[in-house]
């Protein structure tokens, strides 16, 4: 197996991206119309409905970076499995990994991957739960990827961390 497995976000993920863009500028330009045509609302529902248009802004911004993005999301080595999100960069060596397991959304189709890891740096356990959505290659991929490296790592016999209660 090759040691350095890539997982980009696919052309899937990235028309995903889009639509929601696209949806949160809409919503956001719809709820500025109100400072324009009415001038005799209330201060606080301006200030509301001002919040609600920042926050779809963000949410556009958010997805059209995610849209427009070139570096992998996932990187899997033979020492480490990397995830670099928009203001997350994790790494967790192969060894500190104690379980992972896949969600899914059944009402909004999302998927995600549960990682429960010892930190050697707090030594106690953390678990993460890291987007999976429109990746590519897909997500069974990335477990079995996940799983490889896993068992790889337990039987050239590193133990497996135990946190201290």
């Amino acid at each position: 197996m090759n040691e350095t497995l890539l997982f980009h976000i696919g052309y899937s993920g990235r028309f995903g991206y889009l639509i929601l863009g696209l949806i949160a500028l809409f919503s956001s330009i719809f709820l500025i119309i109100p400072y324009n045509k009415y001038q005799n609302i209330s201060y606080w529902t301006l200030f509301i409905f001002f919040t609600f248009s920042v926050l779809n802004f963000s949410l556009f911004f958010y997805s059209i970076t995610q849209a427009c993005r070139i570096s992998p999301r996932f990187i899997a080595t033979g020492k480490s499995l990397k995830f670099n999100g928009l203001l997350t960069r994790v790494e967790i060596e192969w060894q500190d990994i104690i379980e992972y397991k896949s969600t899914n959304s059944l009402r909004f189709g999302l998927s995600s991957i549960k990682i429960l890891y010892y930190d050697k740096g707090n030594k106690n356990r953390r678990c993460l739960y890291l987007d999976t959505n429109g990746i590519f290659p897909d997500n069974s991929q990335l477990y079995s990827t996940i799983a490889y490296f896993i068992t790889r790592s337990r039987r050239l016999g590193q133990p497996r961390p135990v946190s201290e209660p």
